[in-house]
């Protein structure tokens, strides 16, 4: 019967042996690409966090560029001396208002009473 294994002659395998330093290579591969992965996963997240920032500083930029840009709805006032005739009856207050607003906080009737609330 013919030999149908593809092994070599003489009982070795095509592959490598795998004796401790190997294991310790694979290792060091494993921990070197676990540690890109973290790296890029904090990369990431700052990425996102700073794009988050710039959009939100970019709306508030906007809006504040509008509104300095833009025209009033309407037409603002504008200011000018009042005559003396606006000023007096402005500044002028009645002797008679003057006497009824202290004749009612001497009334009794005005006067809250400051016990508490029952309840």
């Amino acid at each position: 019967m013919a030999n149908t294994r593809h092994d070599r002659a003489g009982g070795t395998s095509a592959r490598p042996q795998r004796g401790p330093r190997a294991k310790l290579r694979a290792r060091e591969r494993i921990a070197a690409e676990r540690a890109a992965r973290k790296r890029a996963e904090a990369r990431r997240r700052l990425l996102t966090a700073i794009a988050a920032v710039t959009a939100v500083l970019a709306v508030v930029v906007a809006l504040v560029t509008v509104k300095l840009t833009s025209t009033p709805a309407r037409a603002v006032a504008s200011e000018s001396q009042a005559s003396s005739v606006v000023v007096r009856q402005v500044t002028t207050v009645p002797a008679a208002v003057l006497t009824r607003g202290a004749l009612a906080r001497r009334s009794p009737r005005c006067r809250r009473s400051r016990r508490p609330v029952r309840r």
